[in-house]
């Protein structure tokens, strides 16, 4: 929240909120259990924590309920402020996702990678995925198409990549959901090298499509993928580890890991056994 914009919206949001007398009010935004008058509202509220490392002032607002996006989440939030929280997972509606379709392929074809997420450096590491692309160019192989799409400004990862002498790089900034859904299938690989990440909604978008994906070994995404089991993990940070990785999944059969991984998002992250969480919890507090 931008402190120097006009108040009027949180004025006008804490009278509706107190008019209506909604059951639960679900804050999503750190920033805004600051500015609600909780007790002049008598509602429950209930508030999502979307990262580690988020403030206490943040999380000891006056919530009837925390919700965080992960295991890793939820033990951030006791280890640093002794506060409890109920771990539930962000899911996305799988249905909606195109499964890839495996035939075979000539290993001189065009290997195709794609890194999904804001332009956020150092946070979202893609640095560390362009670096790698050069170690790989190094060693010859050049048969790659690495696509970027996320919203930010690109300039300081072009920059890099013309720094490397890269031209199997494309930056296509920001696209919707639907074009996420129908597009991601074409790709045969998913990075996600962030240095810090409570979650990683992406990876799961990926398994999703059937396609592997390769995160970096830190608590979010090492959940979702459950330690290398539906999976590829590179140390974070660590381009040279990235470029090895990319280099054995890119000879692989892994028509049984994105199978099994697919059965895993299915089961646990759909959005029909999150709604089905967050309901149950809905229910202890009303």
């Amino acid at each position: 929240m931008n402190r120097h914009r006009s108040i009027w919206p949180l004025i006008k949001l804490n009278r509706l909120l107190i008019k209506r007398k909604f059951d639960i009010v679900h804050v999503q935004s750190k920033e805004l259990g600051l500015v609600l008058l909780t007790y002049f509202i008598r509602s429950k509220f209930v508030y999502t924590i979307h990262d580690t490392g988020v403030a206490l002032k943040y999380i000891n607002c006056p919530y009837d309920l925390r919700i965080s996006i992960s295991e890793c989440v939820r033990e951030d939030v006791k280890i640093r402020t002794g506060i409890d929280s109920i771990a539930i997972s962000n899911g996305i509606k799988v249905t909606d996702f195109r499964c890839k379709i495996r035939e075979m392929t000539n290993k001189a074809s065009v290997f195709k990678i794609i890194q999904l997420s804001r332009i956020a450096l150092p946070k979202k590491g893609q640095h560390i995925l362009i670096e790698a692309l050069s170690i790989l160019k190094k060693r010859g192989i050049t048969n790659i198409l690495c696509t970027f799409i996320g919203e930010g400004d690109s300039s300081g990862l072009e920059s890099l990549v013309s720094k490397y002498g890269l031209s199997n790089v494309l930056f296509l900034g920001a696209r919707d959901q639907s074009y996420i859904q129908e597009h991601l299938n074409e790709y045969d690989l998913l990075v996600q090298p962030s240095m810090f990440e409570g979650f990683g909604i992406t990876v799961t978008e990926g398994m999703a499509v059937k396609i592997p994906v390769l995160v970096s070994n830190i608590e979010g995404p090492m959940e979702i993928i459950n330690k290398g089991e539906y999976g590829y993990f590179f140390e974070v940070g660590n381009a040279e580890d990235c470029a090895i990785q990319i280099e054995k999944i890119m000879s692989s059969d892994n028509v049984q890991l994105v199978n099994s991984a697919y059965k895993r998002v299915c089961q646990i992250y759909n959005i029909e056994t999150t709604a089905k969480r967050y309901i149950e919890e809905y229910k202890k507090i009303i």
